[in-house]
């Protein structure tokens, strides 16, 4: 494909369809490579994401903050809602991540509140065990029960 940005679709486009039409793939995209021949092909695969990516941010059509670690969070969050909606919307992903493409263009872009994480700290997290690895940091496992809105809401 010729024009950057319609490229960088086609690329998260293509790996959220797989992700929702494969349920081990679905699984995988939230672990760490099970074997040292899956990660050798990932590592090859990370290359022309960085590429595209690249390709994409030089032309300004993609947010200049934006890295490859960050598309962990669309598939993270895609998992999900593939999960939720399969029986039920099967093509609602499609929906969830046309809203999260308009807000990857440049233009769209506002400065993010942290930096992206690094490869390392992606790493370890595909190897954490939320329940096992619940830092300080982590939100409580009762979410609903903590939360409380303020009055003028």
């Amino acid at each position: 494909m010729k024009d950057p940005w319609e490229s960088f679709v086609y690329l998260i486009e293509k790996i959220c369809e797989l992700q929702a039409r494969d349920r081990l793939l679905n699984e995988l995209a939230l672990r760490a490579a099970p074997s040292p021949e899956i990660a050798a092909q990932r590592d090859a695969g990370h290359g022309a994401m960085r590429e595209i990516i690249t390709r994409a941010q030089d032309a300004g059509v993609l947010r200049a903050d934006w890295a490859l670690e960050d598309i962990a969070f669309i598939t993270w969050s895609h998992s999900r809602v593939v999960e939720q909606t399969a029986g039920i919307a099967p093509e609602a992903w499609r929906r969830h991540l046309a809203l999260i493409l308009d807000g990857l263009r440049a233009e769209a872009a506002h400065p993010l509140p942290v930096p992206a994480i690094s490869e390392d700290q992606l790493n370890r997290s595909l190897l954490a065990d939320p329940d096992r690895d619940r830092g300080a940091n982590a939100a409580p496992k009762k979410r609903w029960k903590w939360l409380r809105l303020p009055s003028e809401w």
